[in-house]
């Protein structure tokens, strides 16, 4: 038995140092970017349309501030785990405070990350053509799945931290847990394909059009900025709604022990640094980054958009030169 323990402890020493400078680095990965970011937003001469602007900006600082706490609080719990040598303890209420603050600051931050794209979509198009423009019926339905998405998070997170008093989940906590997250990643996949494909499609579109009057300039900006948010949202909606998913797979999956919690915590740590970072390199203020990082990518993606932007102003073409001489038939007819 003494054997055992201290090769428990042994295992857990030689996991510390790697485990706390990994979380580490993703939390100063997280509050370098939120420092850029508000340092960028507290920079840009912004007067028209102030109140959108606003509201972008603090749901965006939000989001960044959210996660920050979050990883920081991870620090901390896991930093607890190696003090007290077990893989889930009952050190008193204030594991269990330092569990609600991580999962609420981190289903805060996914609300609002939800929102802030919800409210992009919204406010990209609200001054374009109306059968671009998005209804707010279609921004209510996205932010109330948002919502409900958020909190079925929350209840994982809370009923994993908080509620579990043994080593291993049993088989009632599985049959109920899995299922829910199951519902949650499915629905949040759902929400953030539609949003991205509504943001993309509409910027086609408008970009056709702009093609069709002849507004050059307008339609190399609108395929630059569909390029590089249509290849970004994939890569964010790979990392968290596939790549983490599939983690959590394998460690349920896997028996449960310090390295392979340690190990499944690291991992799902930098695939949402990756998913953060796609936001971040989203911002007009860091473009310089972003054709550094995804150049060859994103010339792919620019050359895919442009030949169906091609394909929709030819189909618009169409459309107007049969509806023309359909009106001029009935006119010769009358």
């Amino acid at each position: 038995m003494t054997v055992l323990v201290m090769g428990n402890i042994m295992m857990m020493s030689d996991a510390f140092y790697p485990s706390v400078v990994s979380l580490f680095v993703v939390f100063l990965i997280w509050s370098l970017s939120a420092l850029r970011v508000a340092y960028k937003f507290h920079c840009l001469n912004v007067s028209e349309h102030e109140p959108v602007h606003r509201y972008l900006r603090w749901s965006a600082m939000c989001y960044f501030v959210s996660w920050c706490i979050a990883y920081f609080v991870i620090m901390l719990l896991c930093s607890l785990i190696f003090t007290y040598h077990s893989f889930f303890f009952n050190p008193g209420t204030g594991w269990s405070l330092l569990c609600v603050i991580a999962s609420v600051a981190g289903s805060t931050g996914f609300c609002c990350i939800n929102f802030f794209l919800t409210a992009r979509l919204y406010f990209a198009f609200e001054g374009t053509y109306p059968a671009i423009r998005v209804t707010t019926t279609t921004v209510k339905r996205h932010m109330v799945v948002s919502f409900i998405v958020t909190v079925l998070f929350c209840f994982l997170s809370l009923s994993y931290f908080v509620l579990k008093e043994q080593a291993e989940f049993d088989i009632v906590s599985y049959r109920v847990t899995a299922p829910i997250g199951g519902l949650a990643y499915i629905l949040n996949m759902v929400n953030a394909v539609s949003i991205l494909y509504q943001f993309t499609d509409k910027l086609v579109l408008f970009s056709a059009e702009s093609s069709r009057n002849n507004a050059h300039e307008a339609l190399a900006g609108n395929l630059a900025v569909a390029a590089k948010h249509c290849l970004l949202g994939i890569i964010g909606i790979l990392c968290f709604n596939v790549l983490i998913p599939l983690t959590f797979v394998v460690y349920v999956l896997m028996p449960h022990n310090i390295v392979t919690l340690m190990t499944t915590v690291f991992i799902c740590a930098m695939l949402h640094t990756v998913e953060m970072l796609t936001l971040f390199l989203g911002f007009a203020f860091n473009g310089k980054y972003y054709r550094t990082a995804c150049y060859p990518c994103d010339s792919l993606c620019h050359w895919l958009l442009r030949k169906e932007t091609k394909r929709r102003r030819h189909k618009m073409q169409a459309l107007m030169s049969r509806s023309r001489s359909t009106s001029n038939g009935m006119e010769a007819a009358v």
